[in-house]
């Protein structure tokens, strides 16, 4: 589904921000899947090991993953930082 999107964004079809929240169910669905084809402990150790991490980065526990925000967040500043360094490359060559 993620790759579908994909294309109907490249195709111009529907903008971004028609298509995130479409993408953040994906990402949701696709996690509760595994979840639920992985055998108890797996399971449980996976939820522990969500937890502790968002309760580092975000000061939270939750065992179901990042929130709506939180992956935005997470992705917007990826792309920001991806920005200043092609930003700062294309300095260094002029």
């Amino acid at each position: 589904l993620p790759r579908a999107l994909l294309g109907l964004y490249e195709m111009g079809l529907w903008d971004a921000n028609d298509l995130a929240p479409l993408a953040y169910e994906a990402r949701i669905t696709a996690k509760k899947y595994a979840r639920e084809r992985c055998v108890v402990p797996g399971r449980v150790v996976a939820m522990l090991w969500d937890g502790f991490r968002s309760w580092r980065d975000w000061g939270t526990w939750s065992v179901e993953g990042m929130s709506w925000e939180q992956v935005w967040y997470k992705y917007e500043t990826q792309i920001l930082e991806e920005m200043c360094v092609l930003d700062s490359e294309d300095e260094e060559e002029e």
